[in-house]
């Protein structure tokens, strides 16, 4: 019988030491029998098998940690990279967002500025259109002021409002009176509208400077008078114009010679004067 020591022991010599350390002698006497010497070969194939089994784990060991070295850094290259980068981006980003605020702001200063100008714009042009239409209506309130006139007919109390009345003509605005421009020296004159007949033939009374008035044409019939309205306004470039347009009393031309001075004849030429001149 063998006990554990001897199973696991070395040979050693002429015995065996066993897994204790303990020498054991090999009887003198007694050989090993083939079960015991393939034992000990197998127990040579193990302690073989064994060491090269630990040098390979020593060396799958060493070869992990170096691979495990080369991975830390490998990977701390590609974090280094990362970060790396990622500052760079972090600093582009930053450079951006930097360059877009100052434009954006710009933009608003410059925004800001033109409408503030163009408020000022429109406050300048509405106070300048203020003043112009104050200017304008003082200006219109001066030319009516300046340019009416208020004819009147004289009767107070009446109301302007009213349906105008056919009454006497209109006198000419020349700066005469008509009711003082008489025919001196024509007796047909005053004697109103008759069937002309043949006069006495008078002597003219000599003059140093005989003048010879001015006949005037008779007034059309009455139109409807104006003057009844009160308060009624006339332009005076209208009157104007009128005075310019009216021929009614345009003195024709009188030839007639000092020595044949007729009165009657004189009438007579002045009415056919006044007929060819129509």
């Amino acid at each position: 019988m063998y006990d554990e020591g001897q199973l696991n022991g070395e040979h050693v010599g002429g015995g065996y030491a066993n897994g204790y350390g303990e020498h054991v002698q090999e009887d003198g006497d007694h050989k090993m029998t083939d079960e015991e010497e393939s034992i000990l070969r197998r127990l040579e194939e193990l302690r073989v098998e064994n060491t090269r089994l630990e040098s390979e784990l020593v060396n799958l060991k060493a070869q992990q940690e170096a691979e495990l070295v080369s991975l830390r850094q490998i990977k701390d290259g590609e974090t280094s990279i990362i970060r790396s980068n990622l500052a760079k981006e972090k600093n582009e980003h930053a450079r951006i967002i930097t360059s877009l605020t100052n434009q954006h702001q710009a933009n608003t200063d410059k925004l800001n500025a033109q409408i503030a100008e163009k408020e000022n714009e429109i406050n300048r042009l509405k106070t300048t259109h203020a003043f112009l239409e104050k200017e304008n209506a003082d200006y219109e309130k001066q030319i009516r002021s300046s340019k009416k006139v208020v004819i009147s007919s004289g009767r107070i109390g009446k109301s302007p409002v009213t349906t105008p009345r056919k009454g006497k003509g209109i006198q000419h605005g020349d700066g005469f009176d008509d009711d003082e421009i008489v025919m001196g020296g024509s007796p047909s004159w005053a004697a109103g509208r008759r069937t002309p007949t043949r006069g006495v033939k008078r002597k003219r009374t000599a003059q140093d400077s005989p003048t010879i008035p001015l006949p005037l044409s008779q007034p059309r019939g009455t139109s409807t008078s104006f003057t009844e309205v009160q308060g009624q306004v006339v332009d005076e470039s209208l009157l104007e114009r009128m005075f310019l347009e009216d021929d009614r009393f345009d003195v024709c031309p009188i030839k007639a010679s000092v020595d044949s001075l007729d009165v009657e004849s004189l009438i007579v030429e002045v009415v056919l004067e006044s007929a060819c001149g129509a």
